[in-house]
């Protein structure tokens, strides 16, 4: 029986600042200009994709092992969502935009244009961070798909369309370079062998970077991480004293590690000593992470970061499913192929990121499988020295790119 794979791969990778050919140059009134329609038509739309990420990571960790770490990207999982969203109709469609944006009546135009412009925005909010983005829809010849469907993520998305046998190892190889292609070499495989897809839609995020303020490799050393399974490990930790954001909030201290001209920044939500990691997680919303961005305030601290590197990945169908859309049996994907019943079968995502002195690299690779149907200026001392929640958002907008929890090192 033929499939239809959906593919969404994407690579955040924070490293030296360079500009890559993936950016794209404007002039400086311009980029005010981009910036400023953000500000004023999408920043509550992007509000509601954080609601979204909190949902998410809440729900897999709840269906986790407790000493398991995690790191899942709610941007990856919005973008591949929003794609198929452009071949759902009826009573699907109305559930996946109510799951990614709170809001079942917002129109395809408006979601659309909302990726669109907020990615466009991101990519000029700093010279100094390279933020690639590739969309490609594969198709195999047995499967006609309705034209529409490929010109609106076209246009969209500036998806490239190919025309390939899925079920064949030379296609395999061919959508492996792609994405490696795209991925700065982070995702080198992402499928090791034939499929019998009918179609896959493939994203590509790239994202390079480094810290505004770095930490020098001859101040890190081994010191104590007290893991959530209350084993103690000596792991090599970063250390710097320097001006941070920082805000000391009911449940976590909050601490904002900025990237380049700080567009885009990393922070740490570190429990305070007497609450476990999962209240952290329970009691967080989009709201309440509103509040806490806003208590904010510039502080000079004594920063101990573990250096660390972890892997996770995850079928996310169920998950997604529970947050309260059908992807499955009945589900209505008429706008792909009006004649042949489609639905999701998985949505698998893997994720890796690692945090250096220089700064963080990520890749996070998710696919979608459908198958026909049946204070004051003293020094604070902010050690993550236990469990902890990191984020990695934009600053215009707030955007949450990556979101993982740290159990265990």
């Amino acid at each position: 029986m033929k499939k239809f794979i959906f593919c969404l791969c994407l690579s955040i990778t924070c490293m030296t600042a360079c500009q890559s050919d993936l950016n794209k140059e404007d002039t400086p009134a311009e980029k005010s200009e981009t910036v400023t329609q953000l500000q004023e038509k999408d920043k509550a739309i992007a509000g509601q994709t954080n609601v979204f990420a909190f949902r998410l990571l809440q729900t897999v960790t709840k269906n986790e092992e407790a000493d398991r770490n995690i790191v899942i990207s709610p941007i990856s999982a919005s973008l591949a969502l929003g794609m198929l969203n452009n071949g759902a109709g009826g009573q699907t469609q109305k559930e996946i935009q109510q799951v990614l944006m709170n809001n079942a009546d917002l129109s395809k135009e408006e979601l659309n244009e909302f990726f669109r412009r907020m990615m466009s925005t991101a990519q000029q909010a700093d010279a100094s961070i390279s933020l690639g983005n590739a969309n490609s829809i594969w198709i195999d010849p047995s499967f006609p798909v309705l034209d529409a469907f490929v010109k609106v993520n076209n246009e969209w998305y500036g998806a490239e369309v190919r025309n390939e046998n899925l079920s064949d190892m030379a296609t395999v190889q061919l959508i492996n370079d792609w994405c490696s292609a795209h991925t700065n070499g982070m995702i080198s495989e992402i499928i090791d062998k034939p499929s019998d897809a009918l179609l896959m839609l493939i994203n590509a995020l790239y994202f390079k970077g480094a810290w505004t303020v770095p930490f020098e490799k001859e101040d890190t050393k081994d010191e104590i991480f007290h893991n959530g399974d209350r084993s103690d490990t000596a792991v090599p930790t970063m250390q710097i004293e320097s001006s941070f954001n920082y805000s000391r909030e009911e449940t976590f201290d909050l601490l904002e590690l900025p990237y380049g001209n700080e567009s885009f920044s990393f922070n740490i939500l570190l429990p305070h000593k007497d609450v476990p990691l999962s209240s952290v997680i329970e009691g967080l919303n989009a709201e309440k992470w509103a509040q806490s961005l806003s208590h904010l305030r510039g502080s000079k601290l004594a920063v101990k970061l573990p250096r660390f590197s972890i892997e996770y990945g995850k079928d996310l169908l169920g998950d997604i499913t529970s947050l309260g859309v059908n992807l499955s049996e009945g589900a209505d994907f008429s706008l792909i192929n009006p004649t042949v019943p489609l639905s999701v079968d998985q949505i698998l995502q893997k994720t890796s990121v690692e945090i250096t002195e220089e700064g963080s690299e990520a890749a996070s690779v998710t696919l979608v499988t459908v198958l026909t149907s049946p204070g004051e200026p003293t020094t604070t001392s902010f050690y993550v020295d236990r469990p902890f929640l990191f984020i990695i958002k934009e600053k215009i907008c707030d955007a949450i790119f990556f979101i993982g929890a740290i159990r265990n090192l």
